[in-house]
Order: structure tokens, then sequence, then C-alpha cells
């Protein structure tokens, strides 16, 4: 007879097995008083230990171990373990046997709290475990591992948060008041998505994220006062609660002693009543863990880690990584006192890591000093506010902390000496006038501090696009700079707060380096030479050094008045594999290698870029960072050595006179859908129609055959109304796309209504649509925006015999035939894709975009000046030939590559011998920057928003 698994029929077996492979009698269900049982118990080396065994996955970890520590206590033991097996251990079994490889072949979670060993696995077979105990009886580990601690300790936020969204509604005082406005939290919870059009948190999400950042705030003020309550005899222990506003009385002794930076917040007020048991769990697991057991700057790190990372990955905006946060607080602070403001501080990563390095410059500096005087933080958001409070009070939680310089505003309204008022003094700086609270209202708890010049303004900035700021949140102080994503604004202002020879260490998007909107940031830091910039680093494993990024971003360190050489260091490893303490070496590193010398070990590779070639090329510095690794530099040496020696055969697109070449975006839609009924797509590859609607199923010499995806409806279109089209790029394998084009409806036939009501369009002008396609029909497309890394990607400037109408993800080129093939065969040239890469604007991932004026500004022949009849005969050889992926093409060449890029040197003016010398260089080259961005984009998920009126660009295979 079949009988399903579960806690008293798994743990006899677990019981038996761990018997056996430790040497012990194990008691089984101990009857406790008020009817309770534990699981197990034992005796190993003296030490006399509770087992509690529970079935449901690493979130019941505190249950087991609250439960475990009970009973402990009741029995007087010396010590627990919580076996937590997964919930898939709930089987369905007809024989004890079947218990028993359950028992052996799934692999728990475990927490030991004994006196030998306290630690936490997250996957451990009971053999393993076993091992472990007996292991630890010969080499004690004393105190809780820092993993077990934050594991725990984020179990128990999750539990308490799911009461919380269960138990409240969006409009709940404790919604209010842990992250204060619902309206500018939605918008900064976009930060770093993309598309204009990405969607704001939906209601449910939204409270979900408040509920865990509640109980992350709550477990934060559970685990100090226990800290605290261990040292101070005038502190009440924490007890198991009736309610959870009995917390207000154990904190406000906290209160009177101090600490109004972690206490303030009164979180415990506002909680419901049902997440009673839950608080009980988290204060029994904390006692049980002994945190106090822990080094400070350990404890430090475990504040940081327990938020749950779905939410921390939600809150991406305000996170640094750790690791990032010591490289660049090593490379900007340079003097034990020197005073450090963080204008966007979140939850104070970069203060911390400036906390550190202080401290380890010369001698031993006072805790409150550091933090009541030196270090400075402000923050829009109050919960984010709150953090970084948290965040420096844990550094050293044994010291009372009067205070901390953490305030709650709009940074971009504050100037040197104005007032910033503290996280319980919040301005209001959202959907009204900024206003200073009144200091003699009743109730008001918490200070105001006076805004300092500084000699470092380290932080990471919001990327919040331009287009979702408010006027308020902008500020008024910068509007000379004009419209600016939100970031440029962060580095203005900390221009006007910077002493001298003071310091700028900010982690910032690509869109620094290039483009049209921060030309105005970039004049007047580099073209009046105000500033210099000492560092940049880049990672060549990963994409972004904050916890959550859709866009590319370095650590930059800017410096006034410096006229050095510039270091670009890139690193070698993940930050995941780099440990805090190599993250803290890495700058000390740098500090020691000579200016201009190339230094090269494990971790890093530094090259260097003369301050005159930055003052001279402050208009667009992309090519500082375009390149992932060090073969970029070679590579943008062999670009412009190139434009050298081409002397006056080339000429920028726009520039070109015979002929003029007109450039046109694609076929833009009025409406949604709209061009997924309009293009019939070719279905030369699965994923090239994975977001289309209308598939090309058969072509006869008076119609075509076309397959509605969703509905499986197959349609008979005249040929009368279609014309050549192009919808996707996706794995078009030849250059010449004359037979493999796709085709475009443009006029009405009998089945059209059908088609509109299965795509979901109303109505489709023709006359209209017909009038915008007139001027954009082509021989020569060149893709808008294609992922150079993707397995759809095989070229991406395209040439038809017949006129073709391209959609919006192409650009059209006017040219008659015998242009339209030598500029096709030269956009797809290695030279041609070094300089898009050189010009490309700042997208996600591995995304090239595009824009008319990077364009116009691509060099090709100048056709008045030049013989093009070799290149003309190189297209001929290469049209039909097929290509495979672009990211393969430059490890193993094939001939259709060397052919195209053989014929383009040649007519730039290289030599034979040169060229034999040349491309296996370059190949090489090219080769190591593609790898390096197939792993990094293997590694990194980012969120592409496709757009709804053009659902793909180029196939992200």
């Amino acid at each position: 007879m079949a009988f399903k698994v579960a806690e008293p029929t798994l743990g006899p077996e677990v019981a038996n097995l761990l018997e056996n492979f430790l040497g012990c009698k194990i008691a089984q269900q101990g009857l406790l008083p008020g009817r309770k049982q534990f699981d197990f118990f034992f005796t190993l080396d003296h030490s006399r230990v509770v087992i509690e065994l529970e079935i449901g996955g690493w979130q019941k970890l505190p249950i087991a171990i609250a439960q475990a520590d009970e009973y402990r206590e009741t029995v007087s033991a010396d010590g627990i373990i919580a076996i937590v097996y997964p919930e898939e251990a709930r089987k369905e079994v007809t024989k004890p046997e079947d218990i028993r490889d359950i028992a052996i072949t799934l692999r728990p979670a475990a927490v030991v709290l004994c006196p030998f060993l306290k630690h936490y696995y997250p996957q451990i077979s009971l053999a393993e475990l076993a091992k472990s105990l007996k292991d630890s009886l010969r080499k004690p580990l004393l105190a809780p591992s820092v993993d077990l601690v934050v594991e725990v300790l984020r179990q128990s936020v999750r539990g308490i948060a799911l009461e919380i969204k269960r138990s409240v509604g969006i409009d709940n005082p404790v919604i209010k008041e842990t992250i204060g406005s619902l309206a500018l939290f939605q918008i900064l919870s976009q930060e770093g998505q993309e598309e204009e059009g990405a969607k704001r948190l939906d209601e449910e999400t939204l409270k979900g994220v408040v509920a865990d950042l509640a109980a992350y705030i709550l477990v934060n003020q559970l685990l100090l006062h226990h800290i605290l309550s261990t040292t101070l005899t005038t502190l009440k222990k924490l007890e198991i609660i009736s309610y959870p506003l009995e917390l207000k009385g154990y904190f406000k002794e906290v209160l009177d002693i101090d600490y109004k930076a972690i206490f303030c917040v009164d979180v415990a007020s506002y909680m419901p009543l049902p997440t009673t048991s839950e608080i009980n769990t988290a204060i029994r697991a904390i006692k049980a863990l002994q945190p106090q057991n822990l080094k400070a700057d350990l404890l430090g790190r475990i504040f940081h880690e327990f938020l749950p990372k779905e939410t921390r990955k939600r809150l991406g905006a305000f996170y640094t990584r750790p690791q990032a946060a010591e490289i660049l607080a090593g490379l900007s602070i340079e003097k034990a006192d020197d005073k450090v403001l963080d204008p966007a501080c979140g939850s104070g990563t970069l203060l911390v890591a400036a906390y550190r390095k202080k401290s380890d410059i010369g001698k031993i500096r006072a805790h409150r000093k550091i933090v009541e005087e030196e270090l400075t933080g402000v923050d829009i958001m109050p919960f984010a506010a709150h953090l970084a409070a948290l965040n420096m009070t844990m550094q050293s939680p044994y010291e009372v902390t009067n205070k901390t310089r953490i305030g709650v505003g709009n940074s971009l309204n504050l100037a040197v000496g104005e007032e910033v008022g503290t996280l319980a003094q919040w301005l209001q700086t959202f959907g009204g006038e900024v206003a200073s609270v009144n200091l003699e209202q009743p109730g008001v708890k918490g200070d105001v501090f006076k805004l300092e010049p500084v000699h470092v303004v380290i932080m990471n900035p919001p990327f919040t696009r331009k287009e979702r700021l408010t006027s308020q949140m902008k500020g008024l102080r910068f509007s000379s700079l004009g419209e600016q994503n939100y970031w440029a604004y962060f580095i203005a202002l900390a221009t006007s707060v910077l002493r001298k020879n003071g310091r700028i260490a900010a982690v910032l998007p690509r869109d620094f380096f290039r483009g049209e909107y921060s030309r105005a940031l970039r004049a007047f830091l580099f073209k009046d030479r105000n500033y210099g910039i000492r560092y940049i680093v880049k990672s060549t494993k990963e994409w972004a050094f904050s916890e959550r990024a859709a866009f590319r971003d370095f650590l930059v360190v800017l410096q006034k008045d410096y006229s050095g050489k510039c270091a670009v260091v890139y690193l070698k490893k993940r930050l995941g594999d780099i440990s805090l303490r190599e993250a803290i070496g890495i700058p000390i590193t740098i500090a020691l290698v000579e200016q201009g010398e190339i230094f090269e070990d494990g971790e890093i590779l530094v090259l260097w870029h003369d301050q005159e070639e930055i003052w001279q090329n402050w208009h667009d510095l992309g090519h500082l960072v375009v390149f992932n690794t060090e073969a970029g530099e070679r590579l943008q040496g062999f670009y412009h050595e190139a434009i050298s020696k081409a002397g006056g055969k080339l000429v920028p697109l726009g520039q070109s006179r015979q002929p003029i070449i007109p450039v046109r975006r694609g076929l833009e839609p009025t409406s949604e859908h709209l061009l997924n009924l309009v293009f019939v797509v070719r279905p030369i590859h699965q994923k090239r129609i994975e977001r289309s609607k209308l598939i090309l199923m058969k072509e006869e010499p008076d119609k075509i055959m076309a397959k509605q995806k969703d509905f499986g409806t197959v349609f008979e279109i005249p040929k009368r109304v279609v014309k050549k089209g192009l919808k996707t790029a996706a794995y078009l394998p030849q250059l010449d796309i004359s037979n493999t084009s796709d085709m475009a409806i443009l006029a009405p036939f009998d089945q059209f209504d059908e088609i509109q009501q299965q795509i979901g369009v109303k109505r489709v002008d023709f006359q209209s649509l017909n009038k915008r396609a007139s001027d954009r029909f082509t021989h020569l497309v060149i893709s808008r925006r294609f992922n150079f890394t993707a397995v759809g990607t095989k070229a991406f400037s395209f040439f038809s015999e017949e006129e073709l109408l391209p959609g919006k993800a192409f650009w059209c080129l006017s040219a008659d035939i015998d242009t339209a093939k030598v500029l096709c065969l030269w956009f797809n040239s290695t030279f041609t894709v070094i300089e898009s890469l050189l010009k490309q604007t700042e997208t996600g991932g591995s995304y090239i975009e595009l824009t008319e004026e990077k364009i116009l500004e691509l060099n090709i022949p100048d056709f008045s000046k030049s013989d093009t009849s070799p290149l003309l005969q190189a297209f001929e050889k290469v049209r039909y030939e097929e290509l495979p992926p672009l990211a393969e093409q430059f490890d193993d060449p094939p001939s259709a590559r060397q052919l195209i890029d053989r014929a383009v040197l040649k007519f730039i003016g290289y030599q034979d011998t040169e060229i034999e010398a040349l491309l296996p260089e370059i190949y090489g080259c090219m080769a190591k920057e593609m790898i390096s961005f197939v792993e990094l984009m293997r590694r990194t998920t980012i969120s592409e928003e496709v757009p709804t009126s053009q659902l793909h660009l180029m196939a992200s295979g």
C-alpha cells in the first residue's frame, strides 16, 4: 500500500543512518512538557545535542532552529542540529526501503549550533554531515559562520514579510514608514531598465518588495538589540512576545542609550498581529546563532547580505557590489582624515568601504569620529537612508553611535553650508516644494547637519532615464546642463562640493564617455581642463558593478586639476571570485605601479592614456571603454592607422557628394502590431519567426501562401499586393538576400480582414502606409541595432537586386545597384565592425545601436576619387557565400571573411605583405573580444524590453 513520506516516517531512517555514521546511540522522539516532542537526541564527546527534522526546503530553517533551541532549553542540552529536507522528500512510497533511499540520496540543508561546530550547509548528505561533526571534535569551530547567520536571518525576513503581505494593504502605515513616497519608489524601481516603456511594479509586487524591506529593518533591529544585550547589563534580553507592539519596550531601552540611527524607524508598531509567530521564530533563531561571537567586520558583512536576493535584485538601484565599493574607495581615499560624501548613498555600501579604507590608513581611527564627523550620505528614499545608517552603525555595533551624517533629501537641491535632515526629519522632496521640517515640531526625532566641502565624493548615482525624471527630482541648481539622465546631475553636484584637488569616485555608465546628452558635462570637466581622469576600471568578466544593471558601467575616478596619466584597469576575475581582502588589495597594487608602466598579474592589467588625449577628445571618449579586453587597445590602434593610411580615399557617409547617399530609417509603425500585419517573414530558422505572426510558407509566380502562427490559418495572398521586404536580419546567412528576403503586404485583398482580426489591428490606412514606404525602398540596408554575439547575427548590412522595404529595425541607404554592392561589402568588413563598436551608443548587453548621427560618421570609399571596381569584384565573389555567426568569424575566419577584409585593406592602401601579417593579428584580437563578450553575456542576464510595434531587431540567439 502506498503512503506519503512525512517527518514522522522519515525521522527514524535519518536517526538510524546518523547513528551508524557517528557511531553513537541516538534517542528518538523524546517527550517534553506540554506534549511536545523533539525528533532526536544524542551525546557526542560529552555534548548533548537535540536534532530537529523538517521537510519543506530552506524556508523552514528558522522554524527548525527555533524549535530545536526551545527543546534544547527544556532538556538543558548543549547544542542543536536542524536538518531540513527539500519538499520533494514528500513522495509516495510503497516500502520502507524507499524511505531509506530518500534519506540517503536527497541532500538536506543543515544548521549545526554545537559547542564544537557552528556552521550552515546549504546541501549535505548525512554521511558528510556526520564526518564534519567528527572532524570538528579535533578542530572546533566556535564562532558561527557568516553563511549560516546570513541564511537564517534571510529566511526570518522572508517569513515575517510573507505574513505582512498576507495581512496588510498597500496603504498600510508600515508601507509609508518603510519607504515614504510610493510614487518616487515606483520611478526609482525602474532604474536601469532599458526601454522607456518599462513596466512599473504592479501593486502586489510592490507590496512584496516593501514587506521584505520592513521585515529586513525589523530583523536588523532584533539582531542589534540581541548583540547589545549580551554586553550591556542594563538592557533586558529579548524574550518571546505576545504581539509585535511589545518590541517597542525593548527598543526604547536602546533609544534611551542612543542608536537613533537604527531604531528611529518604527516598523514594530505597525506589524500586523499574524507576524508574531514569525517574529518569535526570528528571536529564537538569533539567540541560537549567537552572532555576538562574530568579529565586528563580519557583522557588517552579514547586514548587507541577508536582504532576500529577489528583493535586492528589484532594488539593484540601491546596491553596489561590495568588491566594487572596496576598489573605488581604495582608489580615491588617500588620507585617514579625508571627508567623504555619497550624495546617493543607497544602502551605504560605498560609505562602508570608505569607512574601512579610512580605518586602514595610518593609526586606528575612532568609530564615532568617522561616522559622526567624516562620512556623509544623503538619499532621496528614507528606507535607503535607514539602511545606510544601519550599515554604518554595524561597523562597530558595540560602540554607542549617537548619530550618523546620513540624511534624507534630494541632494540636487543642496549646497555647501545648507542643513540636511536626518532620517526622522524627511525633507519634502517629491510631489511638492522642497521645505525643511520644523525643528520645533513635537515628537520630531533626529538632528540636522550641515553639508561641508569634502575631499572625496564617492557614489553610484541613479541611472534613471531623463524621460522618467520629475522637476522635483532634478532640482533647480543644475539647469544649465539641460536635459540629462539622472546620474549627470550628481556629477555636477559633486563638482560643487569638492575641495582643492578633490576627487570624484563614481560608478558611471558608458554614456558618460560618449553621447550628445552628456556633452555639456564633458565640456565642463575636460574641455576647459578642470578635471582629469585618474582611473577607469572595467570588468572583463561581468557587465556591471551594480547588483542590477541593464547597461555597461565602469568605476571612474576624476580629480580636480589633475594632469597626470589615466590608468585603465582591466579586472580579470568575476567580482564574485574576488574576496573582500583581495578587493582591498587591488588599489594598493595599482598605486605601486609607476605611471606609464604596463602591469599585469593574475587579477588585473593596467594600461595608460595621456591626459592630453582625454582633453583633446573630450567630445567623444567612447574609445576608452568600448572594448572589453586589452585586445581592444590594438584594434583601436589598427583603426586609426588605417584611417591615416587611407589618406583622402575615405569620406564620412554623410559627406559623400558623388554619389549623395540619403539615409532613412525603415518603415515606422503607426499602431501596435502593424509591422506584424505588414511583414510576412521567411522561416530560415525557427528562432527567426518566434516573434512574428505571418510566416511565409510557399512562394508561387502569382501568389504567396502565409500562415498566421497563433491560429494556424493559411492565407493565399496575391503577388500583386506584396513587395519584397525585410522585418529582421536574424539568421540571414548571405550578404545578397535577393532570394531570401521577407515580403511586405502593401494593399488589401479578400482575406485581409480576417488576418487583421487574428493579429489584432483594427484598421490599416494603405494610402498612408504606401506614402511612408515610397522613399524607403532600397537595394541596401544596415541593421540599426544588433547583438554581435548572437548566433543569429551573421552580417549587418544586406543587398537586394530588387528594391525592398525594410522595417524600422534597419537604416535604408538610397544608392544605385553597383554602389549598394560596394557599400554592402564595405559595411561587413572588420574595419567597419571595429568602427561601429567605436561609434555605438549606449544600449544593453552586447548590442550595437547605430544612430543616424553615427551612421553618417561611418567612413566609406570616396567614389569620386577612387577606383572601387576591386571592391565590386570582391562582392561578386562573396555575395552568396554562407556565413557563420559573426562571433565565430574571427577565431576561424571563413574564406568570405578573409576575401572581404583583404579587398578593403587593399583599397585603404595596405600592401599584400602587410595584409598577410596584419590580418591574423587583427582576427586574434577580434576573437578575444568576441569570446569575452560571449562569456560575459552568458553570465549576465539582461532583461530586454521588446518594442511592441516591431517585435525584434535581431535574434538574441
